[in-house]
């Protein structure tokens, strides 16, 4: 018999497995790997939703999915290191290292074909230090004409959104336009917003202030 995290583990299957602790993870499917001898899976398995839409493939930890590859549907694959918002998403979220490869359409997902992606370190499901690529692509910003967005360090400075009258955590970090624009500085986000500098594809630059992507006179 083999071991993992000091337990005892052999291979199993599983149908709708049951945790307490986490009741609205999405346990309702079938489970083929390893399992401890309180039956619940630990080590490496997979578990796949009844309708197969779903499947979590990698480490599991005392019935807990904790890293490997997440294919939840809606055309994204997810891998790294996961944690379940039992309380907010309800769903696995990247927690530490991770990727989303975001392919846009069923076709694009059968080929393993991605049109962008989220990489870098994530929290809770949101990516702190990292890159997007094709952003509008991908549904992360509503801003054509931007390649990619490199976040850097996150809330180096918090800054009055005057419009909605509310303070807001600012990024440093660059952002690339399909134009050879080139943005280094503080951003919001998608767009520049604080102090930072843009280089455009001709040579010319411009460093000042920014307020929601627009230049302080």
């Amino acid at each position: 018999m083999e071991e993992y995290k000091g337990k005892k583990i052999e291979p199993g299957r599983i149908k709708n497995i049951k945790l307490d602790n986490f009741p609205l993870v999405f346990h309702n499917g079938n489970y083929i790997g390893f399992c401890n001898s309180d039956g619940l899976p630990h080590g490496l398995g997979e578990l796949t939703s009844k309708d197969g839409s779903e499947k979590c493939n990698g480490e599991w930890e005392d019935g807990v999915f904790i890293r490997g590859t997440y294919n939840g549907g809606a055309n994204i694959i997810y891998e790294g290191s996961f944690q379940y918002d039992n309380f907010g998403s309800g769903d696995w979220e990247l927690y530490g290292q991770g990727i989303e490869y975001h392919f846009g359409n069923s076709q694009n997902y059968e080929n393993n074909k991605p049109i962008g992606h989220i990489k870098g370190l994530f929290n809770c499901g949101h990516l702190v230090e990292g890159e997007i690529l094709h952003p509008s692509l991908i549904n992360y910003s509503g801003h054509e004409g931007i390649k990619k967005i490199i976040y850097k360090k996150a809330n180096v400075r918090e800054i009055l959104f005057k419009e909605i009258n509310h303070m807001t955590k600012l990024t440093f970090g660059e952002i690339y336009y399909d134009d050879g624009a080139h943005y280094v500085g503080e951003l919001d986000f998608d767009l520049p917003f604080g102090r930072g500098t843009m280089t455009l594809a001709d040579g010319r630059s411009k460093t000042c202030e920014w307020y929601n992507g627009n230049v302080v006179e």
